[in-house]
């Protein structure tokens, strides 16, 4: 099911309209929005709960005064009219005045910071606020991923240089982060599709150009979901034979694989292997790389297998930070704000 509003990134298709209007999952949300409860926001609390302690000493006076007054033999109206006047004295009459002139200079303020501010309540609430909670790829990041090393169990390759990396061991690398991908890179610098992708696109670019990918065929493809954690593509080689290639969060990749490419020779995954894999893993998240973890294997058919994969590496990348980000983050800290960056990232990546 496709919803109105979706974005085709590649190929074509035809598709039958089954809803439009409010009965597309989109008019089905812009009716949610409608029927959303107002929130009091929290100077109207503060005015509310302000203007009843007020009202209450305000009456309590009138009263008190009201019996005083018909005590000393003031007369019934005389006595009323000094209460009425009494409890009028109390009501602060320059209050809303004050509140909306307060509001007025803030929203002004905020407009030189190009912040429009619709309702004027909204700038004493921004005011109030304790937590941010963050996306951090293109927010606190620049989202210009890119790929700077491969470790795999016999060496380590360094990109980002502008330098061709060379080594016949690039070979299935070569072959994951480019047949298992859905990103297209073009001339002009820019690509089209996942940002992780065509990182791993570019990095290709910066290999050795070992051997020609050109005639490898996608046959089938399991793709990538927040679920799964991983993509697996089914692809056949020039020579006739099969090959899937795996790509996801590296702890998903090793549970798929019972071997590991070694000096030219898979052999069988054990536990040296695998606290191999938890060191380099840890390092690598340390010091703020995100991890994918790469594998093939060999297939007879065109069925798309989810175990047997070789284990051939981890690629770490890094999204640099905005510039501006830890002064942004200073000064929250100072007004006692906490920021909580959300993401999907390994742990210890994100920390």
């Amino acid at each position: 099911m496709a919803f109105s509003g979706s974005l085709v990134h590649s190929g074509d298709g035809s598709v039958v309209v089954t809803s439009i209007g409010m009965h597309t999952q989109i008019g089905k949300i812009v009716q949610l929005t409608k029927e959303a409860d107002n929130v009091t926001t929290p100077i109207r609390k503060e005015l509310q709960r302000f203007i009843t302690i007020i009202s209450t000493i305000a009456i309590f006076l009138g009263v008190v005064f009201f019996i005083i007054s018909i005590a000393t033999g003031k007369g019934a109206m005389s006595s009323l009219v000094f209460a009425i006047g009494i409890i009028v004295a109390n009501v602060p009459e320059g209050l809303l005045p004050t509140v909306t002139l307060s509001l007025t200079m803030a929203s002004k303020r905020m407009s030189k910071k190009n912040a429009l501010i619709k309702n004027l309540e909204s700038v004493e609430t921004l005011g109030s606020t304790t937590v941010i909670c963050t996306d951090k790829t293109g927010t606190l990041t620049q989202n210009r991923i890119s790929v700077r090393r491969i470790v795999t169990p016999n060496r380590t390759f360094a990109f980002g240089m502008g330098d061709a990396v060379p080594g016949s061991e690039l070979k299935h690398l070569r072959r994951i982060m480019f047949l298992c991908n859905n990103a297209t890179l073009n001339a002009s610098g820019g690509y089209a599709g996942d940002s992780t992708e065509a990182a791993l696109l570019t990095c290709v670019r910066d290999m050795e150009d070992i051997e020609d990918l050109g005639g490898f065929t996608r046959i089938a493809e399991k793709p990538f979901s927040s679920a799964t954690k991983y993509m697996i593509a089914l692809c056949s080689k020039p020579d006739g034979g099969h090959e899937a290639y795996l790509k996801g969060a590296p702890e998903i990749v090793l549970s798929m694989c019972d071997k590991m490419r070694v000096h030219g020779q898979a052999i069988e995954l054990e536990e040296e292997g695998r606290e191999w894999f938890r060191e380099t893993l840890t390092s690598m998240a340390l010091k703020g790389q995100r991890c994918l973890g790469l594998a093939y294997r060999p297939v007879q058919n065109c069925d798309i297998c989810e175990e047997g994969f070789i284990f051939k590496g981890i690629a770490g990348m890094l999204d640099p930070p905005r510039p501006e980000v830890p002064a942004a983050l200073e000064k929250c800290r100072g007004a006692g704000i906490r920021v909580f960056m959300l993401t999907g990232d390994y742990g210890l990546t994100a920390r």
